[in-house]
């Protein structure tokens, strides 16, 4: 299996896309979901700011 892996990581551009921007594509995707959400009044105003803030608390040190 590390072999596999190896194989896929040396292929050009693998690693920023699955490593680097596919995390953070979900969770920019979350937030614009719950931002759709709010604005169509399924959930509270104040509930992409709690959203936003937990996107932003781990680079809080």
């Amino acid at each position: 299996m590390g072999v596999l892996i190896d194989q896929i990581r040396a292929v050009p551009g693998v690693s920023i896309a699955v490593y680097d921007g596919g995390p953070f594509l979900f969770y920019i995707g979350r937030l614009a979901l719950v931002v759709q959400l709010a604005v169509v009044r399924r959930v509270k105003v104040w509930t992409p700011f709690l959203v936003l803030l937990d996107l932003l608390l781990p680079f809080i040190s």
